[in-house]
């Protein structure tokens, strides 16, 4: 985790840490009398304290073992659960408030007895140091070598921290560990803390002071031997003047000199352990320079004897070496001479081909079998050369695989015959680098392979037509099922069956182009088996196969795609005749409301209503009305969650007058029906709505029309009913004494009356336009 350095010294005080806080919060959860007295009267450690000792060896110990699923995150949520803790006791002491962390757990029943102003709160140097180591870990999460830094000396200041408090509670310095004679930080606590500090630093030991102290060289080691044996000092001595001033034993001043005097003597007794120490590091250092040097005298004599045996070979063997070098020295083929497994002779190409130098082959004591054969095949050599030392065999030929002096490989040949040198077997021979031959076979062999992977079992259409013929050298699978024959049956056919008779010549004519690289052929028309026609594309390679050239095909049809294209062109252009000649205004938008299409009538709405010139990649919320804005922000947030939405809303002109316009506004998905986008459409309908405005009005006017009718008609109908009423009498009358003169005389009169009122309705009906 975090490519942190595992350490047991990490371990057993991240368990010394979460063992200390469990027992402190254990008493304060349980409230056992026995331990309590003892806790109330030496150990009062708050309980927010314990909790972070807790936390802070808790985060350090999985550091230390194999990194799980959780880790990184448990160890960052401690480090911040620790820092905030410490932050926000600290932030108390400075701003002077009650944030309710120091009881959040458990209330403090001690604080009344040690007159504590603040119950449950950790003194402000213990926040302190809990937060430098808070920080520190939170450092060493990130992968910034200036934050280790930084915290890796946040660290080192935690461990100055407690170091003081340590000194300081032992030499009864109180001014340097304490405030109040109740809260000092107590001894056991700072030298957890110290001891913790230390042990978190060695995470990354290679920072930091840390990294004066883990070395491994004679510095390292001194400063180790040094800093230990200093703090035993200082805590022993500092025991014994505690234990001195309890017992009353010396008067101060004589407790000050005894302790000067002790510190001056351990320091004496430090220098000469240390002394000692470098003094017996130099002594094996001088010891083993002396056997270095008996060492290289007997090496010095070795090869002086070694170079005395060379030279008398060499003179036994001047002549004959002298005739072989004429042949050898110059040869292309490496040569050699063996005996007893060692090479005695190898001219400079056998050396070359391993990447020695002559000599480094022939004055060496190492098994010639050893050095330039790989270890699987030595087996192999061994077995020709004993054959060939004991005489059951006079000759050799193998291959194997050998070993160069930079430790790759090469493939030799071996020729050897066995001779007798001074009365000893030997192997003279020749030997040749095949390295290439078997890589070229291995090449073949893989290509071939490759062929075979590639061309039958490929999901394109491939053939081999031999370019002097046209025949059909192979094809493969896919080939066949697209065209509509058998594999058998296009192995007898010519490549003349793929054209139409009319296209013949331009099939000849590309077939006599030579093709040195990968070329693309473009559109051609092919015929299938059926008659039926089909366009491929063709990307095509001329090779040498079986010793003839052919051309290599790749095939792939493109009717359906050549067909879809036709149609989405069509298509497209219906669309955009459309779009272009529709009243309707069109725009299309993107999720952050920038324009991405629109037709003329979009770009005419936004320049008048505008005054904007639209262009695409426009972000139309920077030209929008500000009122109108919340409301077209929220409707198109709505659509593209989905929703379609419409409404009708006017633009007042500078004139005075007002356009209507409809508009929608309707989501964009794609072929997974997600939403990458939103459609707007704007219709004009001031018309329509100025028509509507002139039908109400219309409607209005009838209505009052209709009421004057009303009130009319109702006034005639009152003046007509008296003289008709009349009448009616007046007739019944006159049906009794049809001579009576005088009812004759009414009748009259009433008729008279009766056409003055036909006369008015006429006028009135003519006044209200009917």
């Amino acid at each position: 985790m975090y490519f942190f350095q595992k350490n047991k010294f990490v371990i057993v005080f991240s368990v010394l840490c979460v063992i200390g806080g469990a027992f402190v919060v254990v008493n304060w959860l349980l409230n056992m009398p026995g331990i309590d007295a003892l806790f109330t009267t030496y150990v009062y450690v708050k309980f927010n304290t314990a909790l972070c000792f807790i936390i802070l060896g808790t985060a350090l110990l999985p550091t230390q073992f194999e990194s799980k699923k959780y880790d990184k995150i448990i160890f960052l949520a401690l480090s911040l659960s620790l820092t905030l803790i410490a932050i926000l006791t600290l932030s108390q002491y400075i701003f002077h408030f009650d944030s309710g962390i120091d009881q959040l757990f458990i209330t403090d029943r001690l604080a009344i007895s040690h007159k504590n102003p603040f119950p449950g709160r950790m003194m402000p140097q213990v926040a302190v140091v809990f937060g430098l180591s808070g920080l520190a870990l939170l450092g060493f999460t990130t992968k910034n070598k200036l934050i280790h830094n930084l915290s890796q000396y946040a660290l080192h200041l935690v461990t100055i921290i407690s170091l003081v408090a340590i000194i300081s509670y032992l030499y009864s310095l109180p001014f340097l560990y304490s405030i109040q004679s109740h809260d000092s930080v107590l001894l056991i606590a700072a030298a957890l803390l110290f001891f913790t500090s230390i042990s978190a630093s060695l995470l990354h030991p290679s920072l930091g002071i840390t990294g004066l102290f883990t070395g491994n060289m004679v510095g390292n080691k001194m400063a180790r031997r040094l800093f230990t044996l200093m703090m035993v000092v200082i805590v022993i001595f500092g025991s014994l003047k505690e234990q001195s001033v309890g017992f009353k034993l010396f008067s101060f001043d004589t407790s000050f000199s005894l302790l000067i005097i002790c510190l001056l003597l351990a320091s004496l007794a430090i220098i000469w352990h240390t002394a000692n120490w470098l003094n017996k590091i130099d002594l094996k250092r001088h010891e083993a320079e002396e056997e270095i040097k008996v060492m290289n005298e007997e090496l010095e004599e070795r090869v002086e004897e070694r170079s005395a045996e060379l030279q008398n070979l060499l003179e036994k063997y001047k002549e004959a070496e002298l005739k072989f070098r004429t042949l050898a020295e110059k040869s292309l083929v490496g040569v050699y001479i063996s005996q007893k497994e060692r090479f005695t002779y190898v001219n400079p190409r056998f050396a070359e081909i391993f990447g020695y130098q002559p000599h480094e082959l022939t004055n060496t004591t190492e098994s010639a079998v050893k050095i330039i054969i790989d270890e699987e095949d030595r087996a192999t050599v061994r077995k020709h050369v004993e054959a060939r030392y004991k005489g059951e065999a006079e000759n050799a030929h193998y291959e194997v695989r050998g070993k160069k002096k930079d430790g790759t490989y090469n493939y030799v040949e071996f020729y050897g015959n066995r001779v007798i040198i001074d009365g000893e077997p030997s192997i003279i021979g020749t030997m040749l680098d095949i390295t290439e031959r078997r890589m070229a076979e291995g090449e073949l062999r893989s290509s071939e392979h490759k062929y075979k992977l590639l061309f039958e079992s490929n999901p394109q259409p491939m053939s081999m037509i031999a370019r002097d013929d046209l025949s059909i050298i192979a094809i493969n699978d896919a080939a066949a099922n697209l065209y509509g024959y058998t594999k058998e049956e296009l192995l007898q056919l010519r490549a003349t069956v793929f054209r139409p008779v009319e296209d013949l010549g331009q099939q000849l004519e590309i077939f006599k182009k030579k093709m040195s690289g990968s070329t693309n052929l473009g559109v051609i028309r092919h015929v299938r088996k059926d008659g039926a026609f089909i366009f491929v594309n063709i990307i095509a390679h001329d090779i040498i196969f079986e010793g003839r050239w052919v051309r290599l095909s790749l095939i792939t049809d493109i009717t359906e795609k050549l067909k879809a294209e036709e149609s989405l062109q069509k298509s497209e252009a219906n669309l955009k005749t459309i779009m272009d000649t529709t009243d309707v205004a069109y725009a299309l938008l993107d999720k952050k409301l920038r324009v991405f299409a629109y037709n003329p009538m979009a770009a005419k709405f936004i320049q008048s209503q505008y005054n904007h010139l639209l262009k695409k990649g426009d972000q139309l919320v920077e030209y929008f009305p500000k009122e109108r804005l919340p409301q077209f922000i929220k409707n198109a947030e709505e659509v593209l969650k989905g929703s379609n939405i419409s409404y009708e809303i006017n633009y007042p002109q500078p004139d005075g007058t007002e356009f209507w316009f409809y508009t929608k506004l309707f989501p964009i998905t794609n072929e997974k029906q997600e939403i990458f986008g939103l459609m707007m459409s704007i219709s004009d309908i001031t018309e329509r709505k100025k028509a509507e405005e002139s039908l109400k009005a219309a409607y209005n006017l009838i209505q009052d029309h209709i009421g004057s009718i009303k009130d009319m008609a109702w006034k005639q109908s009152h003046l007509i009913r008296s003289p008709v009423a009349n009448l009616k009498a007046l007739a019944a009358l006159l049906n009794e004494d049809p001579a009576d003169s005088k009812i004759l005389q009414f009748i009259n009169l009433e008729l008279d009356r009766l056409d003055s009122v036909i006369i008015d309705m006429a006028e009135d009906a003519s006044n209200h336009g009917i």
